[in-house]
């Protein structure tokens, strides 16, 4: 490929695609690989689409194909994810065929003769989720390789990643340093050592709480994560009032015996409670 004269908006296969592609693929399924980079082009992000397999000319005309595209990943081929996935939902392709095109986008087509169409449809949702999921070095690299052990599902994996965020953001670090904003006060004409206590402030409490120590913690109470994401689905599909649920915190109490881990944990049940809204169980998303 010749990627430096390709336009990222260009969606033609004629030009995208190399002449064995040209040559092999029927014009069937040029058409679907047609729409699917169309698609990514335009969105610049992951699509799945699902059609019956009697779309495809050959001797099979049942089943379901799934079709999958991502544009530049930066060398992730997403392969891993695809076949953990497969395996995860306990789905077995006849065939799939992956494909690179000359503006870097990607597409799997997966083949599957005797799976339902709501299975593959739920194939479809779950790789999405993996594209949100990236392995990435330290202790957050703990969630993507749980949800490739199959220790938890993609769902709550990436309800993780999100939920991580939000208690290192709004933790109340200023609970463990009551005497900080009054100090800080009496130096209000001292510019300078204001900001020497302001750095030694800072230091304390990247001491009190990290990202990678949040991480840890999930790993060493990973049984807790489900739960956590059965209430914030609980919330979210309106079949529970938004609320801090106390039964998850009386499992906290029980699992846990040093005080900040239970109140590092207990957040997450205040990210549930603060989620009025979210698009996250929306059919066309993530």
């Amino acid at each position: 490929f010749d990627a430096a004269r390709v336009s990222e908006d260009e969606t033609s296969l004629e030009v995208l695609a190399s002449a064995r592609f040209l040559k092999e693929k029927t014009r069937i399924a040029k058409e679907q690989y047609q729409i699917v980079m169309e698609d990514v082009v335009a969105s610049r992000r992951a699509v799945v689409r699902v059609v019956a397999g009697s779309v495809y000319p050959g001797p099979h005309l049942g089943g379901h194909v799934l079709l999958f595209g991502t544009p530049e990943t930066s060398g992730r081929t997403y392969f891993v994810e695809v076949c953990q996935a497969m395996r995860f939902l306990s789905l077995s392709p006849r065939r799939f065929y992956l494909e690179t095109f000359a503006n870097g986008v990607i597409t799997y087509s997966i083949f599957f003769l005797y799976s339902k169409e709501d299975e593959v449809h739920k194939l479809g949702r779950t790789i999405m989720y993996s594209t949100h999921l990236q392995a990435l070095p330290g202790r957050c690299d703990m969630i993507y390789r749980s949800v490739m052990e199959a220790k938890i599902s993609h769902e709550v994996g990436l309800y993780l990643s999100a939920a991580v965020k939000f208690v290192y953001a709004f933790f109340p670090k200023e609970q463990y340093a009551p005497e900080y904003m009054s100090v800080h006060k009496l130096l209000e004409r001292d510019p300078a050592s204001q900001r020497k206590l302001e750095a030694l402030y800072k230091l304390c409490m990247r001491e009190l709480l990290s990202t990678d120590r949040i991480f840890d913690l999930l790993h060493r109470h990973l049984d807790l994560a489900p739960l956590f994401f059965e209430d914030f689905r609980a919330i979210a599909m309106g079949k529970s009032p938004p609320a801090f649920n106390t039964q998850l915190e009386a499992a906290i109490d029980k699992s846990c015996t040093d005080q900040q881990d239970r109140q590092i944990l207990k957040m997450f049940l205040t990210f549930n409670e603060s989620i009025l809204l979210t698009n996250f169980f929306k059919a066309e998303t993530p």
